[in-house]
């Protein structure tokens, strides 16, 4: 097996050619594996095999009478079938609009109206019912499909598909119009819209962001040039593929054709680790945290360090490879598994940037910064400490929303992130924060939370999330929340029974944390420090909106929801 032949020069024009570039390199080796109903063993396709299913729901898609550049949305977790459908809506001239599946049926409908979807590929019932119960806001949508069609579900509004129905359309439509596809694919051009990406929204109405295929294809030759991706990788992938940076891994896969495998199911993580033996893997940090905060305290309780094979056994054993972005991972943890001989290498992109800009390369890793930039991506530091970006992989504009789109993207193509970071002489970037999340103490000294947030999180492995308070204040505050999966055992070995909101208001659990925020302390400037906190009597979710799909924090909305406690830190009613 071999990757693609690709220069940043000679990159395909489109996915689509990628795609079927890939199935005639190599159309008998194995591209993805899953799960199958019964769970007994993994299934298996071959690229041919995708190529097969892919061209079939492309010419089903087609069939239904839906312009090409139309926009198709898919509301699902991750799984076989979100990539089949995606490449057939690329191959079809189609643009995907995704859709997380734990957004709710208002922001679900208003993402499905903004962005005019005509068809609407659904996981299952649950997403089904969301559109039902908003159907009057989406007088473009027309066709339901279905991945899992578990039961029937009548609507005298939609066409409601099973996802085998539609295959069987486009073989029909295929032996009317053999060439429908080909023809669908030869008329594409790099500038057309493959993605239509909703930002998760940490404030707001989210924005939709116009990728255009050359910005895939540009991130389906990064990784090739730079050697981060191997043709013999086994990728195991379960991060969401509504997120831009779960999109990014497929094009970096097809384009040096290693297998991967593909089940969305958080649940699953640890026990498929241990199943699939990846050598490559790629998360959020929150998941390297929870196994850091796992084996240190799985160690601590043992009394015995952290020994190397322990942290690699925990990733099946053969991790070549781990990528971390979406938000900072602290030095501490970072140094961790490095140290063990697990390179968590740190990249960096946003939504509006297709993902990947900058990766630590894992024979040159710089721990603290977020790596360097991929060959044809540019980097700029303006002189409040704002970074800038220009590269093929930057957004075509947020959709329908032309003053926004000025507002951070200037004629010559320049991105300003709205992250505070440096550049060192070697090209190495670090990022301090979001520039809208730095606040100033009444004392006149700025805080950057999240370098306080991360550093905590490596001190102290019983935390979940925390946000520091302390904008325009005269002293810093913090919101907490426990892990369970660590706090649970800790308090049954100290004999504290009860429940987690339990656990929390004992005085022992106070205790034990307020010993760590003294440590962590002892670290940091005196306008960092954490003065007082609050221990939460839930951890924070995406089910209450506190975090993003990301899983990043919503600080004002967590903000306005524990005001009460914050306004009692500071002795005010």
């Amino acid at each position: 097996m071999t990757s693609l032949p690709l220069t940043l020069d000679q990159r395909p024009p489109t996915v689509a050619h990628l795609f079927f570039d890939r199935v005639r390199a190599t159309p008998d080796t194995p591209a993805y594996r899953f799960p199958t109903a019964d769970e007994a063993e993994w299934g298996e396709l071959s690229w041919a095999d995708a190529a097969e299913r892919v061209t079939a729901l492309a010419a089903g898609l087609l069939s239904l009478g839906v312009d090409p550049s139309e926009r198709v949305a898919i509301a699902s977790s991750t799984r076989i079938e979100w990539i089949l459908a995606d490449l057939a809506v690329m191959c079809a001239g189609m643009t995907t609009t995704t859709v997380y599946p734990s957004t709710d049926a208002d922001e679900t409908a208003f993402i499905l109206a903004d962005s005019s979807s005509r068809i609407l590929f659904a996981d299952d019932a649950t997403q089904v019912r969301k559109v039902l119960a908003e159907q009057d806001r989406l007088p473009d949508l027309t066709t339901v499909i279905t991945f899992d069609a578990t039961e029937e579900i009548p609507s005298d509004r939609f066409t409601i598909l099973p996802l085998s129905e539609l295959e069987q359309r486009g073989t029909a439509h295929l032996r009317d119009q053999p060439d429908v596809v080909r023809k669908s694919v030869d008329s594409l051009d790099s500038d057309q819209i493959a993605t239509l990406i909703y930002t998760s929204g940490t404030t707001g109405r989210p924005k939709g962001v116009r990728l255009s295929h050359d910005c895939w294809s540009y991130q389906s030759a990064a990784p090739v040039i730079t050697g981060l991706l191997r043709p013999d990788d086994v990728h195991y992938l379960w991060l969401p593929l509504s997120h831009v940076f779960g999109k990014t891994l497929i094009c970096g896969q097809i384009a040096t054709g290693h297998v991967m495998a593909v089940d969305g199911r958080v649940d699953k993580v640890i026990e498929n680790l241990q199943t699939v033996r990846p050598t490559v893997m790629a998360a959020v940090p929150r998941i390297f945290e929870k196994i850091y905060a796992a084996i240190v305290s799985q160690t601590a309780r043992s009394a015995e360090a952290p020994a190397p094979q322990l942290v690699r056994a925990a990733f099946g054993g053969r991790l070549r490879i781990a990528v971390s972005g979406s938000a900072a991972l602290d030095p501490g943890i970072t140094s961790f598994f490095v140290d063990a001989g697990v390179p968590v290498l740190e990249g960096y992109g946003l939504t509006e940037t297709a993902a990947g800009s900058t990766v630590n390369r894992p024979d040159a890793v710089r721990v603290g910064t977020v790596g360097t930039p991929y060959p044809g991506t540019e980097i700029r530091v303006a002189d409040d400490g704002e970074i800038l970006l220009r590269g093929p992989s930057v957004m075509r504009g947020y959709h329908r929303l032309p003053k926004q789109t000025a507002e951070v993207l200037d004629a010559d193509g320049w991105f300003r992130t709205g992250d505070i970071g440096t550049l060192d002489s070697d090209g190495y970037l670090r990022i301090t924060d979001r520039k809208k999340d730095l606040f100033k103490t009444s004392g006149g000294k700025y805080v950057a939370p999240s370098e306080v947030e991360g550093r905590f999180k490596a001190l102290c492995p019983f935390i979940s999330n925390v946000i520091v308070i302390g904008d325009r204040r005269n002293y810093c505050t913090a919101l907490i929340a426990l892990d369970a999966s660590v706090l649970l055992p800790w308090a049954a070995g100290h004999g504290i029974p009860g429940d987690y909101a339990q656990i929390v208001n004992a005085p022992a659990t106070y205790q034990l944390i307020d010993s760590y925020v003294r440590t962590l302390n002892e670290r940091l400037q005196r306008w960092q420090t954490i003065k007082k906190f609050t221990l939460l009597s839930r951890d924070l979710d995406v089910e209450h909106g506190e975090l993003t799909p990301s899983l990043k924090v919503k600080r004002a909305l967590v903000a306005r929801a524990y005001e009460d406690d914050i306004a009692a830190m500071y002795d005010r009613p």
